[in-house]
């Protein structure tokens, strides 16, 4: 039996003929985050946390994991669902993340953590200077935004622990009944340690802006709600690093539309 190609962005995936998933590691152009990096964020998740698939066999490239039961590509189909099958989902996914932040808290020094954050952020700003620009964004405003803005007290609130730093619909798996049984998260390889408004941000750009009923459900699940400066801080950050590390960027696409437009309001 061949192999069975499956949907990726970033990586080939292979369906096995047991079942099992084959991921391979390439460096393709979609993102600066090398290949050797992404394979060993995905291998130290299989290995230690909760809710990821099992590792099963690691070569250089290419990582083979068990295939998690249920609903994929979630985000495509989720406004066809009852609304509270969707509140069920969200509230999970909430519930999962919690837990993943909770479990593995680190003891990693805050102070050190955000001066690497902002001067990172200050750095990518000239990277995408002038897709700034064409968009009526002027880049020293933003600069200012990252340096001044930063909340040092509500980040030590939250911590540093493990991020998974693609948390969307599509990375969650499950099944769907009357309820939403989560079964696993999936595509670790973005993932890192930090602050959990990193994935917070993610939730905002991914879930809330698309899925209105996302907002108070996922909260909800998640137990805690976030401050909401901070989360416009991280998502006007997370615009910034797709920008700057998505080598075949289009700033004129629907995907940038809003994200841009969510940085004029904020300046």
């Amino acid at each position: 039996m061949s192999k069975e190609q499956l949907q990726g962005y970033t990586n080939r995936l292979l369906l096995n003929p047991d079942g099992t998933i084959t991921k391979l590691f390439e460096d393709n152009g979609v993102t600066k985050r090398s290949s050797k990096v992404r394979q060993d964020m995905e291998s130290f998740a299989l290995k230690n946390i909760a809710f990821s698939p099992h590792l099963l066999k690691e070569v250089p490239h290419a990582i083979t994991m068990t295939r998690l039961e249920g609903e994929t590509g979630m985000d495509g189909f989720l406004p066809q669902l009852p609304e509270a099958t969707q509140v069920s989902i969200f509230e999970s996914a909430g519930r999962a993340l919690r837990f993943v932040h909770q479990e593995y808290q680190t003891q990693n020094s805050v102070e050190l953590y955000l001066n690497r954050l902002v001067n990172d952020c200050i750095c990518r700003v000239p990277l995408v200077e002038n897709g700034l620009l064409r968009n009526d964004i002027d880049p020293n405003d933003l600069q200012n935004y990252l340096s001044r803005n930063i909340d040092i007290n509500e980040i030590k609130r939250c911590g540093i622990t493990v991020i998974h730093g693609d948390y969307w619909l599509n990375n969650i798996i499950g099944k769907i009944n009357s309820k939403f049984c989560l079964t696993g998260i999936i595509d670790w390889e973005m993932g890192g340690t930090g602050s959990p408004y990193q994935d917070f941000a993610l939730v905002a750009l991914s879930m809330e802006q698309l899925h209105p009923v996302s907002r108070e459900a996922f909260w909800r699940g998640y137990g805690l709600i976030p401050d909401e400066d901070m989360k416009q801080y991280f998502s006007i950050r997370q615009i910034l690093i797709w920008m700057s590390e998505d080598l075949q960027a289009d700033f004129s696409s629907e995907f940038y539309k809003d994200k841009l437009e969510l940085i004029r309001k904020t300046l």
